[in-house]
């Protein structure tokens, strides 16, 4: 679902950070990416981290929140 998103905006995956569901050929739910940070237990911190980096000078032109499950208003609240 970001994915596309992302893809319209030009943003390159690689600066995505959300958990990747993976699905069998039935449909059926397998779990998710565990590359993911956020698909770890401790793994947000580390995501977050990265966007830190990210929103120095020069890193990033533009966040973007997407709240779509649960809102959280400091999230959304820094998000451009």
């Amino acid at each position: 679902m970001i994915n596309p998103v992302a893809s319209i905006l030009e943003a390159p995956l690689i600066n995505i950070f959300v958990n990747q569901l993976l699905f069998g050929d039935s449909g059926e739910f397998l779990g998710f990416d565990e590359n993911e940070p956020t698909s770890r237990s401790g793994g947000r911190p580390v995501a977050v981290q990265q966007i830190r980096e990210a929103r120095k000078p020069g890193g990033a032109d533009f966040f973007i929140c997407y709240v779509g499950v649960q809102l959280r208003d400091g999230v959304a609240a820094k998000a451009d």
